[in-house]
């Protein structure tokens, strides 16, 4: 359940909220996540199984004390040494959820570069959902060195949405202005870099087909990622478009495709002519 509440491109890497979210719904998501949560009847408590949850925390619910106390000692947690040996279990709870709280990496750029990169592949991992011209994650944020380490990872790893539109009073279908922006924005240092896009084509009241594109791999109508079915009739035309326009990058062996801004403006001219669909 991504924060689709959220504006996608400011807030797509927020945890999600889930005030609206029926709670039977959300016990079937953690069960299916083997995220161990009792039949809660309160919702605040649920919804705080979820954001644990989204955050790759563990349960501890099923946990014995003496589990619990070996946690607090291995993590370094403060605690007073009497409340650590016979303290209550409502008391270890509490200390082991409020250092989840305050988790702190401070030894992060220490770790070997490969396994710098292993935990950035890791967290980007979680933008399951195509992003609509996302700014760059605050993760790229922290430093210099993780900005140069970790960008290069997050647009090789996500799924980026391509959305073309026809408005009802244009006559031309094309590429939607956020979007332009943003590919621009990508400039020639990291737009080579992605891998995987979602190509949808929109009109006012309807998505006519979604494309997912792994680039250097393959084309594919999909309804998997959004629940949107292809067009029976536009989905083939759109198919042979993208082909005309991308298909040198998706058919390049090993690392010879890669996207560059002529790319784009090809499938600008491909699909301008907004006569072939209504």
């Amino acid at each position: 359940m991504a924060p689709s509440r959220y504006n996608r491109s400011h807030d797509y890497w927020k945890i999600g909220d889930y005030s609206n979210e029926p709670m039977a719904r959300m016990q079937r998501v953690l069960a299916k996540r083997n995220f161990k949560a009792p039949r809660a009847k309160d919702r605040e408590m649920l919804e705080g199984y979820m954001k644990r949850s989204d955050r790759g925390l563990m349960s501890y619910v099923g946990c014995k004390n003496n589990e619990l106390r070996k946690f607090i000692r291995d993590r370094g947690i403060e605690m007073a040494s009497d409340r650590r040996k016979k303290g209550l279990r409502w008391e270890l709870l509490q200390a082991l959820e409020n250092a989840d709280k305050n988790l702190r990496f401070e030894k992060f750029t220490s770790l070997p570069p490969e396994l710098r990169n292993m935990v950035y592949e890791w967290y980007f991992a979680g933008f399951k959902e195509p992003l609509d011209a996302p700014v760059q994650p605050p993760i790229t944020r922290t430093s210099s060195l993780i900005r140069t380490e970790a960008l290069p990872v997050f647009y090789a790893s996500c799924i980026f949405a391509l959305s073309l539109r026809k408005w009802k009073r244009l006559v031309e279908t094309t590429i939607t202005h956020e979007c332009l922006l943003w590919l621009v924005s990508c400039n020639t240092k990291y737009l080579p870099r992605i891998r995987r896009l979602a190509v949808q084509l929109q009109s006012p009241n309807k998505v006519h087909a979604l494309f997912s594109i792994e680039l250097r791999k393959s084309f594919e109508a999909s309804d998997e990622v959004t629940g949107w079915a292809p067009d029976q009739q536009i989905g083939p035309l759109m198919k042979r478009k993208l082909e005309q326009a991308l298909g040198d990058v998706v058919a390049a062996p090993g690392e010879g495709g890669k996207l560059n801004m002529g790319h784009f403006f090809a499938l600008r001219e491909e699909v301008r002519a907004g006569h072939w669909y209504k």
